[in-house]
């Protein structure tokens, strides 16, 4: 049994589970009748009983969204603790994908079913199966260690269904209490009543009825009592403080229903104090729902009595509640002043309709005793400019009606004569309104809306009225540039391009005006930029250098050469970087960014490692901007050698945006991405402590970390040694060996960078065998009789340094970095002898970079001799030969 946490056998197929497909099925679409599934459920079950639980586990399984199931050998040898371990190790950790979080009308109504199948299965149970200590002992045992899991969808699904099987079990109970009370008082009487009046047999047959199903509804009481104290102790106790805030709204809901529902054994301290401790609760929507069910209880005139204590022991959480503020409630609060006068407009609207008293109460001046307060000013600008809004366009506001209606001839007409009367009144008070509030921000935006409902053309008709636009231009410029306010500027733009439309006659003085503006405004930026670039500040911290940094990326990339697309007008926006900005932005990523953090004891408190995420947040943003820049083309793809090159230090930190910006540059042009990459071990390689000598330098700490870092950078070409791949590192690795030889003068003498081949030879496995080898044409005759033609012989290794070369015909690299066509694939012009000897040597030194990392030659005599005649292959002239 699964009393105790085991499972008992069950008679089903060895290896195969229980298919809980049909009832999960039922669910989900919702086309069937929960009292039809729970009745075939319930026959299957009453025929195998060990099958149908194992069914019915199963299906609690698959609403958890869980691919794995229950086998018959898990239910026959495991206990519950083993198998929920088990279903945890092949559940899918995509939390966000389980049926009970999905969204959509679908799965609202999976949940719906869900909720009604499990009452549905108490309550046919009621009288039979939910007393036989077996199915629902088994099913609260498995919903018990479900909820205590750390999967979340595991606690969510069995919470839930462990609440509503409480609530049935409530329900239940609450029905056999009443059948208990009935038959006692029946009896009880019939008793009463006097010896002569009472009916014997009646009696005895009473007596006889009572006895046994009293015992037998007692023990149910005590059956059902048992199974709800497991749910409420072993299941509701340690969740409704779960971290997942749906699982503690379900616990205040269903407790509210139980304390409804039988307040002779809930309504009491002993369960009310979870609703009383949730109040505080951090997330609004689980207060909410403590709040709803507390309101269902005081509404019951006769729950009072027993809800005094609560009352007095919570009363000042709940007063205080009612100064809670939620921000987005205050805005939703704020947004709602056009529903509110769309909902007066016809009981009210000629209130709402009388300009001249709102604007004359505005514009009052504030007594001791009288005017309006700040905060009442605020809100009759509000609705006034709602009102015009509504005068002007006679449309309800959004959602508030279908869709916008025709209006009849009348009702245009009427409309007509709103706009033009609001009109005359504002386009003369408008300007002192704006003049009063112009410091005020919210304020002064409200009234910018009202111009955009104005029938402007009476600025035009009525030579009288044009001082007042004149007034209204000069305050509109004034809070363009007394403000710094998004929304405020925002609103000043859409009056501004309201005024200068062609279609109005004084359209060219509005354009003056906003011309003049911007002159004045440009005028104090280039004033207000010269005095702070001419600002010496003596401490960089004193420099906001990051914000800088992110906005010189910003605006080079606004202002890249891509900006001109061919319209030539542009061309003078265009503001490519400078050799200099671009050697700044190089060591700014040195400096700023590419650096270890200082280890200060003090940052190890909480407030440190804020601290450090929020530095790295900062080191990360600017990064991403300059590599936006290289991948954007506004820098060559070369200065992106800056950043690979701690590709291994710091992968930790940066690791995602580098990977990413390489990526991206191989789409861009791998062979330049895969130069970019040499060029950035180049400059390692530049920087080693070659003053310590060759020896030193090859075994130091240095070396082995551009090493390792060639050896991650050669993984992000990928496994898939396909042609584009190859084509790539061919012009890498022509410019590697040619940097291993540069400065060779003396042919006697090993080049200084010779030892790089080794880092090089890290990039050497991308390339085939084939692409080691040398072709042979057959009509280069000339080969055969040059020196070179011995290294047309088996591949180098350690054993046969003074072999040569492969005799196998493969394709070969031409002078636009292309793969040419083989001898076989019927290639017959005869390549020059300068391409065949670049060939010859950057085929022969990858065998040789190969042998660098096994074999210590950098002193032996066959290194000079290699080193001068590749030297000679790779810078061989035939006109200075």
């Amino acid at each position: 049994m699964l009393v105790a946490g085991h499972l008992d056998q069950v008679c089903v197929q060895e290896g195969s589970p229980a298919t809980a497909g049909d009832l999960y099925e039922a669910l989900r679409s919702g086309r069937s009748a929960m009292v039809t599934v729970v009745d075939e459920w319930l026959e299957s079950y009453k025929q195998d009983k060990e099958a149908g639980l194992l069914e019915l586990m199963n299906f609690v399984v698959q609403c958890c969204g869980c691919k794995g199931f229950v086998t018959k050998e898990m239910f026959d040898s495991m206990e519950n603790v083993e198998i929920i371990s088990r279903l945890t190790k092949d559940f899918n950790e995509d939390c966000s994908g389980y049926p009970l979080s999905s969204t959509g009308p679908q799965w609202r109504r999976f949940r719906t079913c869900l909720c009604e199948f499990l009452q549905l299965l108490v309550r046919r149970c009621q009288n039979s199966l939910l007393y036989d200590d077996y199915l629902f002992s088994s099913l609260l045992a498995l919903l018990t260690g479900l909820s205590d899991s750390q999967v979340r969808a595991f606690r969510h699904t069995s919470t839930l269904m462990a609440m509503k099987l409480m609530t049935a079990l409530v329900e239940v109970a609450m029905d056999v209490s009443t059948q208990v009370e009935t038959t006692q008082r029946r009896y009880k009487a019939e008793m009463c009543k006097e010896v002569e009046l009472r009916a014997q047999e009646r009696l005895e047959k009473l007596h006889t009825s009572y006895t046994q199903p009293i015992f037998d509804l007692q023990d149910q009481q005590e059956e059902l009592q048992s199974m709800m104290n497991t749910v409420f102790k072993g299941i509701f106790v340690h969740r409704y403080r779960d971290l997942v805030p749906e699982i503690r709204v379900i616990c205040m809901e269903e407790i509210g229903v139980w304390l409804q529902k039988n307040p002779s054994v809930f309504l009491n301290d002993g369960y009310l104090k979870y609703l009383g401790w949730t109040l505080h609760d951090k997330q609004g929507v689980v207060r909410q729902q403590c709040v709803r069910s507390l309101k269902a209880l005081y509404r019951e005139k006769d729950f009072a009595g027993r809800l005094e204590l609560f009352t007095s022991r919570f009363k000042e959480r709940m007063l205080s509640m009612i100064q809670d503020k939620v921000n987005d409630v205050a805005q939703e609060f704020h947004e709602h002043a056009m529903y509110l006068v769309d909902s007066l407009w016809d009981c009210a609207g000629k209130e709402l309709r009388d300009w001249e008293t709102m604007t004359s109460m505005l514009l009052q001046e504030k007594g001791q005793n009288w005017g309006l307060k700040d905060e009442e000013e605020g809100a009759l600008i509000e609705v006034m400019i709602c009102a015009v809004r509504q005068a002007a366009e006679s449309h309800p506001p959004v959602s508030r009606a279908p869709a916008k209606r025709v209006l009849r001839v009348k009702d245009q007409k009427a409309q007509e004569q709103q706009r033009n009367r609001l009109t005359n009144h504002f386009i003369i008070v408008l300007p002192q309104l704006m003049a009063k509030y112009s410091a005020d921000a919210e304020k002064v935006t409200s009234l910018l809306k009202a111009p955009l409902h104005f029938n402007l053309e009476t600025y035009s008709s009525n030579s009288r009225l044009e001082k007042y636009l004149d007034l209204l231009l000069v305050q509109l410029c004034g809070i363009v540039e007394k403000h710094q306010d998004d929304e405020v500027l925002r609103a000043c733009a859409l009056v501004a391009c309201a005024l200068c439309a062609e279609r109005y006659s004084f359209s060219a003085r509005a354009e003056m005006s906003i011309s003049q503006l911007l002159d004045r405004l440009v005028d104090q930026f280039t004033s207000g930029l010269t005095d702070v670039l001419q600002v010496k500040l003596s401490h960089r911290l004193l420099c906001p250098f990051s914000k800088a940094f992110l906005l010189l990326c910003d605006l080079l990339l606004v202002y890249s050469s891509s900006l001109v697309q061919g319209n030539t007008a542009l061309q003078t926006l265009a503001c490519p970087p400078s050799v200099s900005l671009r050697a700044e932005m190089s060591s700014f990523l040195l400096d700023y960014v590419f650096t270890e953090p200082e280890n200060d004891p003090q940052d190890d408190d909480e407030e440190g490692e804020f601290a450090k995420i929020a530095v790295l947040q900062r080191c990360r943003n600017q990064l991403a901007g300059y590599c936006k820049l290289v991948i954007y083309g506004v820098l060559d793809l070369s200065a992106a050698s800056d950043v690979f090159k701690h590709y291994s230090k710091f992968y930790k930190d940066y690791g995602d945006i580098m990977k990413e910006t390489l990526s991206k540059s191989k789409i861009v042009s791998p062979i330049l991405s895969a130069k970019t990459v040499c060029l950035s071990l180049q400059q390692l390689y530049s920087q080693l402590p070659w003053e310590q000598g060759e020896e030193r330098v090859r075994f130091s700490q240095e070396f082995r970390e551009m090493r390792e870092l060639a050896r991650h950078l050669a993984m992000t070409f990928g496994v898939n040694l396909h042609q584009s791949v190859r084509l790539a590192l061919f012009p890498m690795a022509r410019d590697g060996i040619q940097f291993a030889f540069q400065g060779a003068k003396d042919a006697d003498k090993i080049p200084h960078n010779l030892l790089f081949l080794e880092t090089l030879s890290e990039f050497s496995f991308k390339l085939l065998h084939q692409d080691r080898s040398v072709p042979r044409k057959k009509d280069s005759q000339w080969l055969e009789s040059s020196s070179i033609a011995s290294l047309a012989t088996p591949p180098l290794t350690s054993t046969t340094l003074k072999g040569a070369l492969p005799q196998t015909s493969v394709p070969r690299v031409d002078r636009a970095g292309s793969l040419a066509a083989s001898d076989e694939e019927g290639a017959s012009e005869p390549e020059s002898l300068k391409d065949f000897m670049e060939r010859c040597a950057l085929i022969f030194s990858l065998h040789l970079s190969e042998l660098f990392s096994s074999v210590n030659i950098l002193d032996g005599m066959y290194c000079k001799i290699f080193s001068v005649n590749i030297y000679r292959i790779v810078f061989y002239d035939p006109a200075n030969s």
